[in-house]
């Protein structure tokens, strides 16, 4: 039993997040005051709304970012960690067979 068989990988997945973004134009702004519910919540030009919107577009990018590199280092310390218990079970193995 020289070699350990190799586990077959399990097919990438990876998870994609959708968001949707409601973007209004100048002729649409007064509407939206007049029939929105939470009209308390909404800026009260339409020039503060879309500075608001961009700069909120703008921060998600770190966000997402951030989150990747994340998941990598975790994938990264999963790699390793199989990689020292396959060494260990090889070990166990060799000591098996010269009994």
């Amino acid at each position: 039993m020289g070699k350990l068989k190799k586990q077959k990988r399990k097919a990438k997945t990876t998870t994609k997040a959708v968001l949707g973004v409601a973007w209004y134009r100048r002729d649409q702004w007064d509407r939206l005051l007049e029939i929105s519910s939470d009209r308390a919540e909404l800026e009260d030009t339409y020039d503060e709304w879309k500075a608001v919107a961009e700069e909120n577009l703008r921060n998600l990018t770190p966000c997402e970012d951030q989150h990747l590199a994340k998941l990598k280092a975790i994938r990264k310390k999963r790699k390793k960690v199989a990689k020292s218990k396959a060494l260990v079970i090889s070990k166990y193995i060799k000591i098996f067979h010269q009994a």
